[in-house]
């Protein structure tokens, strides 16, 4: 996956974000044509997503300098860990 929508290689934000000067299989899309700021758009739903995520899995939102922080508070560690089991020693 990409990091963000316009870096997707088959994908309509290109063209919406005048990285591109022609989408030839994009139809008008009133909605979406009426969006002002494309960018700041598409950037307020993966935000949207980053909560959503952080909600369902139980973690709080922040970085990994947050997570240190709050481990120092609490003992409990939030960072990302490989699944599975961890291996015998």
């Amino acid at each position: 996956m990409v990091d963000y929508p316009w870096n997707y290689k088959y994908t309509s934000a290109k063209y919406r974000l005048n990285l591109v000067k022609e989408d030839k299989l994009l139809s008008n899309y009133e909605l979406i044509d009426n969006i002002e700021n494309y960018k700041e758009f598409l950037q307020e739903n993966t935000q949207i997503k980053f909560i959503k995520e952080k909600t369902r899995t139980g973690k709080p939102c922040g970085d990994d300098n947050f997570y240190d922080k709050i481990k120092l508070l609490t003992g409990i560690d939030y960072k990302n860990k490989k699944a599975g089991r961890p291996k015998k020693r």
